[in-house]
């Protein structure tokens, strides 16, 4: 009999409710847009020597093993994953992101349909789901640390993720029902934990009803962001040099954010687990912007020695429908450096690297414009709409 090897059609991701330890009931809502995952371990073992001797006397792992999950999905408008991650900005005005992310874990759920050639969206669809035989790869006290999204001329922008876990279980199920991977940070083990329940899980997703038709749906229209129909407000440089304000229509080429949130693993007394990821304050994040020279600005590299001051950056991103768009701010950015380019019949290239602070009250800002009214914002890939 051939062997099945797990492809990327049959697996499917879920994030469940914060915090991420629970006796009750977790709930599962989908991640969407994801493009690739991997994850690794990594173990803290101690070694000992002792006179007399050419083995160890102790080769030991002393604390539990930290697992490190990246992801990465296709920018959405709606910022549906990243409201899911517990960054901030679901109103129509600008709202630190940072504000409550503090303690804010989740557990991550990977499903995968075992069946040789089908869908892991085959049963999330149906109104009676049976979920044997799916296996999971399923990360406990899952604690952002990473945030990054990139957009260049030509590409859908993608966001890459990366979370710091306390845990990893491999399942496969019987049933509609799973133990959940967290571990309670107050007695450092899993027992008594609760679980997720699969049997209404499109609900669960979506927070709505499934219709019939549905069923046999074949395409699903997921929102994604487009270069085409997103916007880059620029301050420009006060050191003179290429014209990056917006009404000079600067001929951006790429442009990418990457947030650092640095954690610290708190241990206690009597517990091998983490305790608590503590975020450390402010967080450093770096923008990076590379566009085309049409025009040169006067100025001079020695007036930041005494007239330096923060820059301001805003992006705006929509599908082509621009009914909903999502945006970034950053404020008080320093620049970092910055290079020109040319070669012989090629084009004059500008680059240029920003660094920022982000906190709880600043630095990082992001909302959701909503065009449209009622009380559902979103339309996820399974084609239902998701209220916030």
């Amino acid at each position: 009999m051939k062997k099945i090897i797990i492809k990327s059609n049959a697996a499917f991701a879920l994030i469940g409710n914060s915090p991420a330890w629970t006796t009750g009931q977790d709930s599962g809502r989908l991640l969407s847009l994801v493009q690739g995952s991997d994850c690794s371990i990594s173990t803290d073992r101690q070694k000992i020597k002792q006179i007399g001797s050419q083995d160890y006397a102790v080769n030991d792992i002393m604390k539990a093993p930290d697992v490190e999950l990246s992801m990465s999905y296709y920018l959405s408008p709606y910022l549906s994953n990243e409201l899911l991650f517990g960054l901030q900005g679901s109103g129509n005005s600008y709202q630190p992101a940072l504000s409550n992310l503090q303690g804010k874990n989740n557990n991550i759920y990977l499903l995968i349909n075992t069946e040789n050639g089908a869908d892991g969206f085959s049963e999330p669809k149906k109104v009676s789901p049976n979920f044997s035989g799916y296996n999971a790869m399923n990360f406990g006290n899952c604690y952002l640390n990473k945030y990054a999204v990139a957009f260049a001329i030509g590409q859908i922008p993608i966001v890459s993720v990366g979370f710091a876990s306390s845990n990893l279980r491999f399942e496969s199920l019987t049933g509609n029902s799973m133990s959940i991977p967290a571990i309670n940070s107050v007695s450092g083990n899993n027992s008594g934990s609760g679980n997720l329940n699969l049997a209404n899980l499109y609900q669960t997703i979506t927070g709505s009803y499934i219709s019939q038709d549905l069923e046999s749906r074949t395409e699903y229209n997921a929102p994604v962001a487009l270069p085409s129909v997103s916007t880059f407000s620029l301050q420009n440089l006060q050191i003179g040099g290429v014209n990056l304000s917006e009404s000079s229509s600067p001929l951006l080429q790429s442009f990418s954010l990457d947030l650092d949130l640095s954690r610290v693993p708190l241990y206690g007394l009597g517990s091998n687990y983490v305790f608590d990821r503590k975020l450390l304050f402010p967080n450093n994040g770096q923008v990076q912007i590379s566009c085309l020279v049409s025009g040169l600005a006067a100025g001079q590299l020695q007036s930041m020695l005494t007239n330096e001051s923060g820059y301001s950056l805003e992006i705006s991103f929509s599908n082509q429908t621009r009914l909903e768009s999502g945006f970034y701010k950053i404020e008080n950015a320093k620049l970092e450096n910055s290079s020109y380019s040319m070669q012989v019949n090629g084009l004059l290239q500008f680059n240029a690297t920003y660094s920022f602070a982000a906190n709880e009250t600043g630095g990082f800002f992001m909302k959701r414009s909503l065009s449209q009214t009622g009380a559902y914002a979103s339309f996820d890939i399974l084609g239902a709409f998701i209220p916030f």
